[in-house]
């Protein structure tokens, strides 16, 4: 009985570090999910507020490049969450003594090797 709670509270500790290490991307993913939600619900406060983030129209004719650009906005905000979520994830036993959740052996050498140039990429923006 007592191992147990020992390891449940050791669990628990460790998702709480985790939680800690992780909370920039955790706040991001979250205000990036519920936006639009917030701002396009008949009975949200804050529809006034953001409704005409969404409206992308060129008056009478449809403009692609807005919503291009929106598009790219929010995948460019999604990129930057997984990166960072798995460079976290990844390189925490190196930099915060935790055990990492995930080992690079799971990915093959391509994959590692792309996310490490597109990491680069992103640190030099």
């Amino acid at each position: 009985m007592l191992t147990r709670l020992a390891n449940v509270l050791t669990w628990l500790l460790r998702l709480a570090r985790y939680a800690y290490l992780l909370r920039v991307p955790i706040i991001v993913a979250a205000i990036f999910f519920v936006f639009p939600f917030a701002a396009l619900l008949q009975h949200s406060p804050l529809r006034p507020l953001f409704q005409n983030l969404f409206l992308m129209d060129g008056g009478n004719v449809m403009w692609p490049w807005p919503t291009f650009w929106s598009t790219m906005a929010a995948l460019i905000l999604a990129w930057s969450v997984l990166l960072t979520s798995r460079i976290v994830l990844l390189n925490c036993g190196d930099r915060f003594n935790i055990p990492p959740c995930m080992a690079a052996e799971l990915f093959g050498t391509y994959n590692v090797l792309l996310l490490e140039r597109l990491d680069s990429l992103h640190d030099a923006v």
